[in-house]
């Protein structure tokens, strides 16, 4: 990256600072170079720029001071404090044509017409803007947020700040769940799921994560990229119909079990006299080793492990698609669906080595999914993941903002989305109660009836 002459001055300034021990002062700036530095933010009103927040004091750059203090993210790459940025604007709902895109918008509601077609609507719940209304009107619950940004583009925190949302989908039995708008019951994982969750096939799927430096620094509103990537992995597993088995037993019937591995290393350095050899890291949790579990339980727990142990080193993938390949080879072929998503944001540093290891990933039927995440990409942003993912590859690639991951993540269980589209479905399970053959075993699950002879599903 070339460093144009006031970033460098930006630079100096700020490095010449924190050797003193002192906050870098923002009003040094020259004019035009203020909101290009992360530290600072222009004031309209008195044509000034000033210090963030978040970087008022030198001491706010330790990441253990910085993590504690309210509204501030800690920049892996840069070793500062600073404020979490603003949230980009939401698409209007009603702008929206298609069901596709309206179900991984977190506030839209896409409602079907007669005629197959439908209208996407913005949730009634986004009508309430006080929390006591929210609760109160059936249906919603209050989300918490720590401010909001103000004229000139700082984040504020600001006192019982939120925003009204769906209820997540949480009743415990079929009818009280079917009954919940946008909400499905979904009999094989015993789960009450949002309705966009409920066409996931049954797959083994294992997310692998970059654990560069670079991916642990401050991108869009969702702040240090690892961990907002980690954030929205979590949710989204938290809404999957898991298969409810623990690692060491998570092989085969349906549901989805997941498996996370985080990549790193440092790459050869030739010192003329001297070659430092590369050297490769793949992490897993001490939870699950690695392995693809369906318990909800075990991957909250490995997951967390994963956010509190950030590799923040430089980007080696190979080592962790060979553990891939073990964690796919220790389960039975052709009975579930096999996905492999990577998720970084850019160039990865060993990329001559990964021919022999995709072509065993493609031998065991694994689709591969590359994301590139950032605060924004452009076409000549670099990257070497279309080398890495299935073909063709503009239907397994997305690039998209830190924000937005979610979105991408929920794509995988939207048959018609462009991710989704290209993971087969599995073979149509049998209706759940039909296969039921005598009284005892039909009553044995409380969505099923015994009536002239035969197991059918209760009507609520």
């Amino acid at each position: 990256m070339t460093m144009t002459t006031t970033t460098a001055v930006m630079v100096l300034l700020q490095l010449a600072s924190l050797a003193r021990g002192q906050a870098f002062d923002c009003g040094a700036l020259p004019d035009g170079a203020c909101n290009e530095n992360e530290l600072c933010v222009w004031r309209s009103a008195g044509a000034v720029c000033e210090n963030r927040r978040c970087s008022a004091s030198p001491v706010n750059n330790l990441e253990s001071r910085c993590g504690i203090i309210d509204g501030c993210n800690y920049n892996q790459m840069t070793s500062h404090c600073v404020d979490k940025p603003c949230l980009p604007a939401a698409p209007v709902c009603e702008d929206v044509d298609s069901e596709a895109e309206c179900v991984v918008q977190r506030d839209c509601l896409w409602t079907p017409a007669a005629d197959g077609n439908g209208t996407c609507e913005t949730h009634p719940c986004k009508a309430h803007d006080a929390k006591n209304v929210c609760e109160g009107a059936g249906a919603c619950r209050w989300e918490a947020l720590e401010g909001a940004c103000d004229a000139d583009g700082a984040f504020e925190v600001v006192e019982n700040h939120g925003t009204c949302r769906e209820a997540e989908c949480s009743k415990n039995d079929r009818c009280s769940c079917d009954a919940q708008k946008g909400c499905v019951f979904h009999v094989y994982s015993n789960k009450c799921l949002p309705r966009k969750y409920a066409k996931c096939p049954s797959m083994d799927f294992i997310a692998v994560v970059d654990g560069s430096k670079s991916f642990g620094s401050i991108f869009g509103a969702g702040g240090n990229g690892y961990r907002s990537v980690n954030a929205q992995l979590k949710a989204w597993v938290g809404r999957l119909p898991l298969s409810g088995q623990a690692s060491i037993a998570a092989k085969v019937g349906t549901g989805v079990n997941f498996a996370a591995v985080q990549f790193s290393g440092t790459p050869a350095i030739d010192l003329g006299f001297l070659v430092i050899p590369a050297q490769q890291k793949s992490y897993v949790s001490q939870i699950t080793n690695g392995q693809l579990s369906g318990s909800a339980a075990e991957l909250e727990e490995d997951l967390d492990f994963h956010k509190v142990n950030f590799l923040n080193g430089g980007s080696m993938m190979f080592s962790a698609l060979e553990k891939a390949v073990a964690v796919f080879n220790s389960t039975p072929a052709g009975i579930r669906q096999r996905v492999l998503a990577v998720f970084t944001d850019g160039e990865t540093q060993d990329a001559e080595l990964y021919p022999p290891v995709l072509a065993q990933l493609s031998d065991m039927g694994v689709k591969v999914f590359g994301v590139l995440v950032h605060d924004k990409y452009t076409a000549d942003t670099p990257n070497n993941l279309d080398a890495c993912v299935s073909a063709p590859t503009d239907a397994h690639v997305a690039k998209v903002s830190v924000d937005n991951v979610e979105q991408v993540l929920a794509d995988f269980c939207n048959p018609a989305g462009t991710f989704g589209s290209r993971i087969a479905a599995p073979a149509v399970l049998p209706e759940f109660c039909a296969g039921r053959t005598t009284m005892e075993d039909c009553y044995a699950d409380t969505v099923c009836r015994w009536s002239a002879g035969r197991c059918t599903q209760r009507m609520c």
